[in-house]
């Protein structure tokens, strides 16, 4: 898997946070599509995010490997 170098995984989870609380915070008040684009980018973030772990957790399994 090739690592996105302007992917940051905690300013996405930063984003994602921001997300979820605009969407608590304003439940009754966004408009349905801004909702959507909110989720939509929610989703997308944490498909990065998933693909950013399992990288490093295959990367991980290599380090130790060389240690066995």
């Amino acid at each position: 898997m090739k690592r996105d170098s302007k992917f940051s995984y905690d300013e996405a989870m930063a984003q994602i946070e921001a997300i979820v609380g605009k969407l608590e915070t304003q439940s009754g008040t966004i408009g349905f599509d801004e909702m959507i684009a909110d989720v939509e980018k929610a989703l997308g973030l944490i498909d990065k995010c998933k693909e950013t772990i399992s990288d490093a957790e295959q990367r991980l399994a290599k380090l130790n490997e060389g240690k066995g």
